[in-house]
């Protein structure tokens, strides 16, 4: 027993209000760690664009490119 993370990254449908969304699912799934007796300290969901940063041989980060790429 001890501390956890869950991550998860996907496609699909969200913010709908209906029960098959990615976020109402999370919700659900959350609720039912708390319920067989987790404690669940955060419950985050992002939807939308990320962009990648490029990391130089050296370590740095590159300057960012101007396009923004969308995760399938």
């Amino acid at each position: 027993m001890g501390n956890w993370v869950m991550h998860v990254e996907g496609h699909g449908i969200h913010d709908n209000g209906v029960e098959t969304d990615a976020d109402s699912m999370l919700r659900d799934f959350a609720g039912q760690l708390r319920i067989k007796g987790h404690t669940v300290q955060s419950v985050s969901f992002s939807a939308g664009s990320t962009k990648t940063l490029p990391i130089s041989d050296t370590g740095s980060v590159e300057a960012p490119p101007d396009d923004w790429e969308q995760r399938p």
